[in-house]
């Protein structure tokens, strides 16, 4: 069943229809959250509120337009919100002090939603529950602490060009900004890469 019939018999009244749309884009909504946010759990929280909303909003879906990039725009507004929403809410409780060390990691990504750090040579996986095996996002623990360097729209452009495989048109289109800006993110977000990993040579030798 193609995606827009699915939309049109979920309209029809048909729930099996939108099962069918969960189904099939549960893994990599679930995964796109995971790798900008850092954390698996915020992650399907994210997933949830998405599926949610483009439940709710399915009427207004121009089925001229792609429904994965759809439902990508979606997930990544809620993102950027959630993480807003999280860093906003750290400021007020921290004070005029700033907010703690442990607490602004968890903000950037780097620390999950554990507010306290792993002990030194612990694993972090072990030590926050919201976390994959492999680290806090799905690329794996090396490449998400890279990532954590990055600003939460520098890794999202980032993660739908070289996760998702969109182009900077289309990660524009879903990040709800242009082109030219998209590439900007990218620019700044690999020089980054590169300046971590020339810091890092030997550790990332086996990313």
């Amino acid at each position: 069943m193609e995606d827009v019939e699915a939309v049109a018999r979920c309209l029809e009244g048909e729930k099996d229809a939108f099962e069918f749309l969960v189904r099939k884009y549960q893994a990599p909504l679930l995964a796109l959250g995971a790798n900008i946010l850092g954390n698996l759990e915020e992650a399907r929280d994210v997933a949830q509120d998405v599926f949610f909303q483009a439940f709710l909003k399915l009427g207004d879906f121009d089925r001229g337009r792609s429904f994965k990039n759809w439902l990508y725009t979606i997930a990544v507004h809620k993102c950027i919100d959630r993480r807003r929403r999280l860093h906003n809410f750290l400021r007020k409780v921290a004070g005029p002090g700033g907010a703690p060390a442990a607490w602004t990691g968890a903000v950037s990504g780097r620390q999950g939603a554990n507010p306290e750090p792993p002990a030194e040579g612990q694993d972090a996986a072990k030590t926050d529950p919201g976390r994959s095996p492999a680290g806090s996002g799905i690329l794996g623990g090396r490449v998400d602490r890279l990532l954590g360097r990055l600003s939460l729209k520098e890794r999202t452009a980032l993660v739908l060009s070289a996760v998702d495989g969109y182009s900077a048109a289309e990660a524009g289109r879903i990040m709800n900004c242009s082109e030219n800006t998209v590439r900007v993110h990218l620019f700044r977000a690999r020089a980054k890469l590169r300046e971590y990993r020339k810091e890092n040579e030997d550790a990332l030798r086996t990313i």
